[in-house]
């Protein structure tokens, strides 16, 4: 059996009229004992009254939102696209910029022979350099040289033909030979193919 519990409501009078007159005399209310499943009872109604009353929060809390968005101004969603693509245009410059840096001290790089133009990008703080409006790059040349003349070991270096038992040849060139040279060897022998390509033999 549940286990009784009392609340006592507050006192209350009731006038009623006397049988034989017209007085009236005031009678107590008998005390009212609830039981702890009634109690149990009336706490999970009111629990589901307060519940009820919150039960459409979050439906409540989007139509807000959707009404908010609606009622912004043509002027303020402007604002934020313009917001939003100045900041992609601005993704997309640097981008462009630090590519085009890149390139331009490898090819750099390759033209002042460089053993592997990559390690000139390596060893450059790329983004120390300024971009001229016509795409060039400030001072590009004379840090390469600089470079250079602290690592030396960075810049390709000849080959030598000469051995001690096939000394250096001193043969003349001809157009026939220089045909058959790669690029390297006419880059090696420049004088001698000049002379030759003077000559026209």
């Amino acid at each position: 059996m549940a286990e009784e519990q009392e609340v006592t409501p507050g006192t209350e009078t009731n006038a009623t009229p006397a049988a034989t007159g017209g007085n009236t005399v005031p009678q107590q209310q008998e005390e009212r004992r609830f039981t702890q499943a009634e109690v149990e009872r009336l706490i999970t109604e009111r629990l589901s009254r307060e519940t009820k009353k919150y039960a459409d929060y979050d439906k409540t809390k989007a139509e807000l939102k959707r009404l908010q968005e609606a009622s912004k101004s043509d002027v303020d969603r402007l604002q934020e696209t313009v917001s939003d693509l100045t900041a992609k245009f601005t993704e997309a410059e640097n981008r462009a910029r630090a590519n085009l840096v890149k390139s331009a001290i490898v090819a750099s790089a390759a033209r002042l022979d460089f053993n592997d133009p990559q390690d000139a990008f390596r060893l450059l703080d790329a983004g120390g350099f300024e971009v001229a409006d016509d795409g060039s790059v400030e001072g590009l040349e004379a840090t390469l040289q600089k470079l250079l003349a602290e690592k030396p070991y960075l810049r390709k270096q000849a080959v030598s033909r000469t051995s001690p038992t096939n000394p250096a040849s001193t043969a003349v060139l001809t157009m026939d030979q220089i045909k058959t040279m790669s690029p390297a060897e006419i880059n090696s022998r420049w004088d001698d193919v000049q002379k030759v390509m003077a000559k026209g033999r």
